[in-house]
């Protein structure tokens, strides 16, 4: 269970570390966004737990995650434009 963790958070390390994708954070976005659905692949979902800490009866994308795969970290797109692109994508 050790090594899982520590590649875990390796890995968090690791996108954590990544330089912005862009200059424009709504541009890199969309492109990020865009590669999900080219793939076929599913948003990354925020934990359960805070679904039921929200009332909410599903799963919800994870912004911070999302944000960490862009490069900003520490500029979570919470409301706004952003937040709207990621909901109509989910």
């Amino acid at each position: 269970m050790i090594p899982d963790v520590l590649a875990a958070r390796a890995e968090r390390d690791a996108i954590d570390a990544r330089p912005p994708a862009g200059p424009d954070p709504v541009v890199a976005l969309h492109a990020l966004l865009h590669d999900y659905r080219r793939h076929g692949q599913r948003l990354p979902a925020a934990p359960p737990r805070l679904a039921t800490a929200r009332r909410r009866p599903e799963a919800f994308p994870s912004v911070s995650h999302l944000a960490r795969l862009l490069g900003f970290p520490k500029h979570r797109p919470n409301k706004g434009t952003p937040l709207r692109i990621i909901a109509e994508a989910a």
